[in-house]
């Protein structure tokens, strides 16, 4: 767990908001659920381990909550306990509690998380809008640039064999043994392992290319990817798309298609995935509620403020006088003077013996003091072409 500061605090507001903009932009509305979940029920619904999971305990009723480790689980729990649930395009943007992952540096348990969704839909339009608001997010992130967006879908491989995507995913045996332990003919074992080995594939090439199955289930699995990312390709004309079968995410989560948006960012000129989505068609009848089709993606924030560079900060002044040798007037001046220029300051009446606390503290190395006595006013700054500005702003007419 970690406290932050104004600078980081700043940059993941600024993204939150940018995020629901471009959110309402088309037609999301934004919802906040609960930062607990009822334990018993949240962990029926979900396949992560429950020792990953943070609990709240409630001992005066003996009752027992999680924290909320998956925004998509709370916004579908929302649409399940609704009495009747019309289609709703819902955004959120919130803090996410999961436990340490020691194989990806910097991971923290508790991060800020942003996601869209759509219950109530299963035209693929629902994925391709989510997509396209999700690239406008991002690309109006300056520094920020989508490369392309990849299409996944685990059934492709669910559906010859019970866990078979699992299997594929985690035992690390040949896929062309385990495909050999399937009912698929020949010939269309050949197509799936040489496309599944190939890993990414231009849409176009794909679809010509996967017209060649003959099993009814792979060609009615194939089909839904297709027409996911075509939707997506009329929506983003101008975004390169690819399909990637070895691509499985997600296998205890999603219901069937998957996405993920690629990005590039300043000192990672090297495409890499920013934000994950797909079906959860499972997720609101496995929280107790009616059989509701729905997508999501989320936007790790935490992850993309830590991508870009730092700002360039507001002048911060911090304004010290000891009230006994200057009245509170003559620091209100200084304090009207600067903020008649945009410069926002702090004012500090503290005794002069106490100044050197904040002089010397590193929350305030960024600052220009301006020290008030009562026969002088002392400007002060680490930066000598700040000291400079702030001089020239308090001794112009």
């Amino acid at each position: 767990f970690f406290d932050v500061l104004d600078d980081e605090s700043r940059v993941l507001r600024q993204l939150g908001a940018r995020f629901i903009s471009s959110a309402e932009a088309f037609g999301f509305r934004e919802v906040r659920t609960a930062s607990v979940e009822v334990r018993d029920r949240y962990l029926a619904a979900t396949s992560v381990h429950p020792s990953r999971i943070f609990e709240v305990h409630r001992p005066k009723e003996g009752s027992r909550f999680v924290l909320q480790a998956d925004l998509a689980m709370g916004m579908s729990r929302f649409i399940a306990d609704l009495p009747s649930a019309p289609p709703l395009k819902l955004a959120q943007v919130s803090s996410l509690f999961r436990d340490r992952q020691p194989d990806r540096p910097g991971h923290r348990r508790q991060f800020e998380m942003a996601v869209l969704g759509t219950w109530g839909l299963r035209d693929p339009y629902a994925d391709a809008e989510i997509l396209a608001a999700a690239h406008d997010m991002l690309e109006n992130v300056p520094g920020l640039a989508v490369t392309s967006v990849q299409f996944g879908n685990p059934q492709v491989f669910a559906r010859l064999a019970p866990g078979l995507a699992q299997d594929i995913r985690f035992t690390g045996q040949d896929i062309g043994t385990l495909l050999a332990a399937t009912s698929l003919d020949p010939g269309d074992r050949e197509l799936l392992t040489d496309l599944y080995t190939r890993g990414r594939i231009p849409l176009d090439e794909f679809r010509a290319q996967s017209a060649g199955f003959e099993d009814p289930r792979v060609r009615e699995e194939v089909a839904v990817l297709l027409a996911t990312a075509c939707a997506t390709a009329r929506a983003l004309p101008d975004t390169d798309l690819h399909i990637c079968l070895s691509e499985l995410h997600g296998t205890g989560h999603y219901s069937g298609v998957t996405y993920q948006v690629f990005i590039t960012a300043p000192d990672r000129l090297e495409p890499f995935s920013i934000a994950d989505g797909g079906r959860i068609d499972q997720l609101c009848k496995a929280l107790g509620g009616p059989d509701v089709p729905a997508a999501c993606l989320g936007v790790g924030l935490t992850v993309l403020a830590g991508l870009l560079p730092p700002q360039v900060q507001e002048r911060k002044v911090v304004l010290l006088f000891d009230d006994a040798d200057a009245p509170y007037g003559v620091a209100g001046d200084i304090r009207a003077r600067l903020r008649e220029t945009g410069v926002h300051s702090t004012m500090m009446p503290l005794p002069r013996r106490k100044w050197p606390t904040v002089l010397k503290s590193q929350f305030y190395a960024d600052h220009g003091f301006v020290l008030i006595e009562a026969d002088r006013v002392t400007i002060r700054h680490a930066d000598l072409d700040e000291r400079q500005a702030l001089t020239e702003l308090l001794t112009k007419e």
